[in-house]
């Protein structure tokens, strides 16, 4: 009897999931093996077989990316070329590919595009993908219909672009706003439930016929037919290297960051994008640790777990989790890391076990653990 993809896939994930919930844990942050090569503003991806593909994030060029399978606590390094610091990484569920676009490359924003393909009980393999028209690091790249990423900033590059990955080609994207020169840097991206693209970060632009620029930190981008609209809102955010998280209303909860690329403010402060009205507001409880460069995953309850971070330049790198609870909007302070860490990667590999990846830690070395949250 032959059994249909469909169903061998649903076996394959009911195997692995049988399999990681006889894995017993210790609650709180427990050390795990050591990644193959340091790696900081990297990118992790679960895979559907419960390993994590982490790309990117060396210093000098780029490093080779690697596999963590969670059952053997294993990292083995892939043959696959370099991929460099602050690329995007996108999983393209339909036809098991990511997409690590973009990056530095040896301090040079880059055009680079690669597709590394997964493979049941492999290591999967690489290709290189026609480049993007315009180099980028420090971009965001959004999924829309499972086939198209719209890219947005990075580096000052006020272009936006589109590459579509049936025929991994990339194409210009026409901007339809009444303002010139759009610029959009150290952003976020949440796809929000309407398709429309909500952006929390540096905008800049110009009026017309006027030469000076105004700044804007919340815009909406739609895509349509080719076109981006670009719809301003009024707020003014501290909106360096903050998180923004897509709550299971379709509000989104965004926290922390800096007030700029100084890092020499940072911020407690937390606010909430209500869908229904486009509106931003600041949340009456923010997080107990000012905090940048941490990260922000919803559990499967609704709250968001946030990890890591630093409180400024050349200061703290913060040592504990705190959660938000969307029905009290108040945030709880959890257990410390054993690494104090920024600019890492944390990735549910089940609903209540989280893997805290790499980043800046104070030996800066390749250093992970799991986080097991009990509520």
């Amino acid at each position: 009897m032959k059994l249909s993809i469909p169903l061998l896939f649903f076996l394959l994930v009911c195997f692995v999931s049988c399999d990681l919930k006889k894995k017993e844990f210790e609650p709180g942050f427990t050390n795990m093996s050591d990644l193959v090569a340091y790696r900081d503003q990297h990118r992790s991806i679960l895979l559907p077989d419960g390993r994590i593909l982490v790309s990117g994030g060396g210093w000098y060029g780029g490093n080779t990316p690697e596999l963590f399978d969670p059952l053997e606590n294993t990292f083995t390094a892939l043959n696959g070329p370099s991929v460099f610091r602050g690329h995007t990484a996108n999983y393209i569920e339909e036809d098991g590919q990511v997409i690590l676009i973009g990056g530095l490359d040896s301090g040079a924003p880059s055009r680079q595009v690669v597709k590394y393909t997964y493979v049941e009980d492999g290591n999967g393999y690489f290709d290189a993908l026609p480049d993007l028209l315009f180099p980028r690091s420090h971009h965001t790249a959004t999924l829309l219909f499972g086939e198209q990423l719209i890219i947005v900033g990075g580096n000052e590059n006020n272009l936006i672009e589109r590459f579509d990955v049936p025929d991994n080609t990339a194409h210009e994207v026409e901007i339809e706003t009444p303002f010139e020169n759009f610029y959009i840097e150290n952003h976020t991206a949440t796809l929000l439930d309407n398709n429309s693209i909500l952006i929390v970060g540096d905008i800049s632009y110009q009026e017309p016929g006027d030469g000076t620029f105004q700044t804007k930190n919340v815009a909406i981008l739609q895509y349509q037919s080719n076109k981006i609209l670009i719809e301003l809102l009024e707020q003014d955010l501290w909106t360096n290297y903050h998180t923004a998280t897509k709550l299971d209303n379709g509000d989104v909860l965004v926290v922390g960051g800096a007030f700029d690329k100084s890092l020499k403010e940072v911020s407690t402060n937390a606010y909430l994008y209500t869908a229904s009205s486009k509106t931003i507001q600041l949340l009456d409880a923010g997080i107990e640790d000012a905090r940048a460069f941490h990260t922000a995953n919803k559990m499967k309850d609704g709250k968001v777990l946030i990890v890591g971070g630093i409180d400024g330049l050349h200061t703290s790198k913060i040592r504990f989790a705190e959660v938000y609870d969307p029905d009290s909007r108040t945030f709880e302070k959890k257990e410390r890391m054993n690494f104090p860490r920024f600019s890492h990667t944390t990735t549910f590999w089940r609903d209540d076990l989280l893997v805290v990846i790499g980043g800046m830690t104070l030996e800066n070395s390749p250093i992970a653990e799991y986080y097991l949250y009990k509520d």
